[in-house]
């Protein structure tokens, strides 16, 4: 009896497996997005970042996304509007772990970039909405990271 049970999973652990995603929207519905300016605040925020953020996520999405057309310029003809809200805030790392004890006398910045956003239909219907957290030593990977989130929220559907 266990060694027909071993067979029997052993040939269960051999069948072909199917991963999929099936998108968390209608993408065939809603396929061109407009990327808001993204409203950055914190105590973290390298002034004038906003459009190089605007423009990294719209890449992000066009990349990764099952959207067909993402889009930064707002009188483009689009099916949604998405906007992004990010709070990144900086604490100073005291632990004696840190690398560059050069750097800020043995301390190191530590960003915490917290994401907000809201896809919205261009009648102002709500279709998703989510927030997404990250933290690094480097202020642009934490904001990259976040940004990074998002656009993993609109992949593309897949069937593998």
């Amino acid at each position: 009896m266990k060694r027909a049970l071993s067979l029997a999973a052993l040939l269960v652990g051999c069948m072909p497996m199917t991963l999929s995603h099936k998108g968390n929207i209608d993408f065939k519905r809603y396929r061109a997005v407009y990327v808001q300016p993204i409203a950055l605040t914190g105590d973290g925020v390298f002034p004038g970042n906003d459009g190089a953020s605007q423009a990294y996520l719209i890449d992000a999405l066009q990349r990764d996304s099952g959207f067909s057309e993402v889009v930064g310029n707002p009188n483009a003809l689009v099916d949604v509007v998405l906007a992004v809200s990010i709070d990144v805030d900086r604490s100073i790392d005291y632990s004696d772990d840190n690398d560059d004890d050069d750097y800020n006398y043995g301390s190191e910045y530590e960003y915490e970039a917290q994401l907000r956003f809201v896809l919205r239909t261009t009648n102002g219907v709500v279709l998703a909405e989510g927030s997404e957290s990250e933290s690094s030593r480097d202020y642009k990977e934490a904001m990259e990271d976040v940004m990074d989130d998002v656009a993993l929220y609109f992949l593309r559907p897949y069937r593998i």
